[in-house]
């Protein structure tokens, strides 16, 4: 476990209207989740936005009238909650399953609920609060750009393929909603429809690749990315 867990929630890397938020969330104020709701009380931000899938993280709920009787839950099941003040909880979180991200729900006896969407993620199975790359990961799963390798888990020593890094760089700069024009057949190992051809063929049409041969045009969709080669990727999509 990490000391701060107020600094958990990073800063997000796709564009649009959650950026504010990230923003605060960088400086460990507030979670990536956005409060919403038109309640008598509000649910302002959390201090823990993530924690082991087993669940049992100690958080901190602020907000403004709370009642006595308030109840929490995150991702539809009932968390361990205590009303300390009427501006702040204290709960504990209940199991989840890994890698997904989770409402938090507080709801006063007899009022609608206040919501910190996806204000909780629960971490991965292989991608534990101690590893230093669990802040990227977070990272890109709060911004929609990957959802994982299955089963709870990240799978964080597997290579990237060119084909998925084609999509991790274009909804890392242009949001996860990001969707490229068709392909139509630029390369003649990505036909159209393939996996990833559409993001294969716009990373073409901005410069950003010209392929792994010119001759036939290639772009080798399943071959590793190299290091040497992502430093390419990267510049080219993130130069000004």
């Amino acid at each position: 476990m990490r000391k701060h867990l107020f600094l958990r929630a990073p800063f997000s890397l796709a564009r649009g209207a959650a950026r504010s938020a990230a923003v605060l969330a960088t400086l460990g104020l507030v979670s990536a989740g956005i409060a919403t709701g038109a309640t008598t009380f509000q649910l302002a931000y959390m201090y823990g936005t993530s924690g082991p899938a087993s669940g049992g993280t100690a958080v901190n709920l602020v907000g403004n009238q709370f009642d006595a009787g308030a109840t929490v839950t995150i991702g539809g099941v009932s968390a361990s909650a205590s009303v300390t003040s009427s501006t702040r909880i204290g709960a504990t979180t209940p199991g989840r399953n890994a890698g997904a991200l989770y409402d938090v729900v507080v709801t006063n006896p007899g009022n609608p609920p206040a919501v910190l969407t996806k204000g909780w993620f629960a971490d991965f199975l292989d991608v534990p609060q101690a590893s230093p790359y669990h802040a990227p990961v977070e990272t890109i799963i709060r911004d929609g750009i990957t959802s994982g390798c299955g089963g709870g888990n990240y799978c964080p020593s597997q290579s990237v393929t060119r084909a998925q890094m084609a999509i991790f760089l274009l909804k890392t700069k242009d949001g996860s909603a990001y969707t490229p024009p068709a392909a139509t057949g630029i390369f003649g190992d990505v036909p159209p429809g393939s996996f990833g051809a559409d993001f294969i063929e716009e990373l073409y049409n901005r410069g950003i690749t010209g392929g792994c041969s010119t001759s036939p045009l290639l772009y080798c969709p399943t071959t590793p990315v190299l290091r040497q080669q992502m430093a390419t990727f990267l510049v080219r999509t993130f130069a000004p």
